[in-house]
């Protein structure tokens, strides 16, 4: 019945019991918990500045040295290197090569 009237946009018969749980034990709201591990927002001013210092000093860096070196993910750090640094139009044709 109410995939009748949702479609595609009805929650499955697994999630409605589980979000029934979830408020049967207490919850008040429907927002994600928080999770553990790198946050999802990377692409910052102050990465940007720190990977253009760290390329400034040594333009060997690979991006994984780059991503172990700010603790953020490879793909935030290619983005940045390749967009915004200074050096961009250098990285970049390193990059193409590889």
């Amino acid at each position: 019945m109410v995939n009748a009237a949702y479609g595609g946009q009805a929650l499955s018969s697994s999630n409605v019991f589980r979000w029934y749980g979830r408020f049967r034990d207490g919850r008040e709201d429907i927002e994600d918990d928080p999770r553990s591990g790198r946050t999802t927002v990377c692409h910052n001013d102050n990465y940007v500045k720190k990977i253009s210092q760290l390329l400034l000093q040594n333009r060997h860096l690979s991006l994984r040295m780059l991503t172990d070196e700010v603790n953020i993910g490879k793909d935030t750090v290619r983005k940045i290197v390749i967009e915004d640094c200074e050096n961009g139009r250098f990285v970049r044709a390193l990059f193409h090569t590889l």
